[in-house]
């Protein structure tokens, strides 16, 4: 989502630009501790100032870097693997439920016939 204000382009989202100087989003470092986010100023530097470095550490650097985000690419592929597993162990314990006690079902109907001829001997 952008906003035009007079001749500065104004982003909500991070790497955006506030009176010409660049921000750098807030984030958390490597040993958990929150860092405010911050403005890169190009007021004192010999030229424009950018946010550089990775997702747990920020800096304003000269050169536009890539941003480095494997950390939290890592951690974001454990999460989707944990969730996948959990949803599938969820879809695995309904199934077999339902094949117990779902008249439809042919586990639901050995089982029964099972229970009849116990009842009927």
């Amino acid at each position: 989502m952008t906003a035009a204000w007079t001749m500065t382009e104004v982003q909500t989202y991070e790497d955006h630009e506030v009176l010409e100087s660049e921000y750098c989003s807030g984030y958390i470092d490597g040993s958990g501790k929150w860092n405010s986010g911050f403005y890169c100023s190009s007021a004192n530097a010999d030229g424009p100032l950018h946010c550089c470095g990775t997702a747990t550490h920020k800096y304003c650097c000269m050169q536009k870097e890539a941003f480095s985000d494997q950390s939290n690419f890592d951690a974001d592929l454990a999460l989707v693997f944990g969730i996948i597993l959990g949803i599938t162990a969820a879809v695995t314990i309904v199934m077999l439920a339902s094949c117990c006690f779902c008249s439809c079902c042919l586990l639901y109907k050995k089982r029964q016939s099972n229970l009849n001829d116990v009842f009927i001997n």
